[in-house]
């Protein structure tokens, strides 16, 4: 080994040293419990937070400034859904993102939300709602449904 390679060897180690000597924590404050998280191109964390009679699919900036003082984060966008939200497909198409979610309600339904962003705010825009449908009462081979774009 020369010397140049054991010099970046040694600064590999240090930095990767100095990474792993202050783990971030964050509280991001949910009020129920946390189902699922999708980091979504290291720009987006998606999170469903469900209980038995509802659930709130929130998006967060990974990217934000107050995740970087270690303040309490606040979402881009926020989602109230009426029934614990079970699976969920997500569909990434250059900046915009659309998510299918399997809802168990009263009355099981997937629901097709996509993020709009208007001017400076973002929201969620419900495209579909399928009520009576589950994965159980469609087949794994075939889309259950599909959604055409303009």
């Amino acid at each position: 080994m020369t010397t140049k390679q054991l010099e970046q060897l040694v600064l590999h180690a240090v930095r990767l040293k100095r990474l792993s000597a202050c783990p971030k924590s964050i509280e991001f404050n949910q009020k129920r419990p946390v189902t699922w998280t999708r980091l979504i191109r290291s720009k987006w964390l998606l999170v469903a937070s469900s209980d038995d009679v509802s659930s709130v699919i929130t998006l967060w900036s990974v990217a934000s400034p107050s995740l970087l003082t270690r303040q309490s984060p606040t979402p881009l966008a926020e989602a109230f859904i009426p029934g614990p939200v079970m699976t969920e497909v997500i569909y990434v198409n250059g900046p915009s993102l659309t998510s299918a979610l399997e809802i168990r309600g009263r009355i099981p339904q997937i629901d097709i939300l996509a993020i709009v962003k208007e001017k400076r705010l973002t929201r969620f825009c419900r495209l579909q709602k399928l009520e009576n449908m589950s994965p159980s009462t469609t087949s794994t081979r075939q889309p259950c449904c599909r959604v055409s774009g303009q």
